[in-house]
């Protein structure tokens, strides 16, 4: 009997290690671990609200998101519903029925604040609205930032949700639970707006007038990745981006088709590309010329 039990054990012990031997090895799959971009978190707040009372979420609109976005920058230069240019901020798209905006630094402070204000809510919560473009914008004089929703009734041309990706190691024994970390996934406090980032110089520029055009020159800022120029025909308001100069090396640019003896306003920064985002100087002091 002892011998029949030392033989079993010895021929399990064989299949054991035959079994394993052969077995292929396991491959553990990439894990992702997705991170919404921040407009996106807008949007889930938004719908969250819609959803307690019984109202279809609205779905992110392509064309609504650009402009949305080119709403939050024209803030930095004008708070208001109406454009830097002087029109109405319907005007950055005819997609656009309705527009809140504010300035702020999260996506839930801001959201706590237009859900007590009647008129930003009621917006929020319009069961007539089925499209949205949130647009997010950091302010470079401020230390909150700038926020705006653009609501429209018609269909979403929807746009995919951006995400951030983290891959694991496929020939890792063990999975973790990778997420991004504490330094990536915070959203920054409004001391810390752009304390890690140095902002460029200021162009220094002039102005030279000849047949119904206004060319503007500038001394060539180091290190930086382009120039936007705005203009206005008031010296205080009304200025809306005329171009955006999108090489370091460039130092003029012409506007054409002017108005004879109209006098225009000028305003300049510029720019360089960190981590994939601009990164603005502040925005020059306010230069005229009458177009000849």
């Amino acid at each position: 009997m002892k011998i029949k039990k030392k033989f079993l054990k010895i021929v399990l012990t064989l299949l054991i290690f035959f079994c394993l031997s052969i077995m292929p090895m396991i491959i553990v799959e990439e894990v992702n671990a997705a991170s919404k971009t921040i407009e996106y978190q807008m949007l889930d707040l938004v719908n969250e609200e819609r959803v307690k009372v019984g109202i279809a979420p609205l779905k992110m609109d392509t064309e609504l998101f650009d402009a949305a976005k080119i709403r939050a920058d024209e803030l930095e230069i004008l708070f208001d519903h109406t454009r830097p240019d002087g029109t109405s901020f319907k005007t950055v798209s005819p997609k656009t029925t309705s527009e809140i905006c504010a300035g702020g630094t999260t996506p839930e402070e801001v959201m706590g604040r237009w859900m007590k204000s009647s008129g930003h809510s009621g917006n929020i919560l319009n069961p007539n609205y089925k499209s949205i473009g949130v647009g997010f914008s950091k302010s470079n004089k401020h230390y909150y930032n700038w926020w705006v929703q653009l609501f429209g009734t018609s269909e979403a041309d929807e746009r995919p949700e951006s995400v951030v990706t983290f891959k694991e190691d496929k020939l890792s024994d063990k999975v973790e639970d990778k997420q991004p970390s504490k330094k990536d996934s915070k959203i920054e406090k409004p001391s810390q707006l752009g304390s890690d980032i140095k902002k460029p110089k200021v162009p220094e520029f002039s102005l030279a007038s000849t047949n119904k055009k206004i060319l503007i020159k500038w001394k060539k800022v180091s290190n930086v990745s382009g120039y936007q120029i705005y203009r206005s025909t008031k010296k205080n308001k009304g200025y809306a981006l005329k171009k955006t100069i999108t090489k370091g090396s460039t130092i003029k640019f012409t506007d054409k088709n002017l108005k004879k003896k109209q006098k225009y306003y000028y305003r300049i920064r510029s720019y360089k590309i960190n981590n994939g985002k601009r990164v603005y100087s502040s925005i020059s002091k306010a230069k005229s010329k009458i177009a000849k």
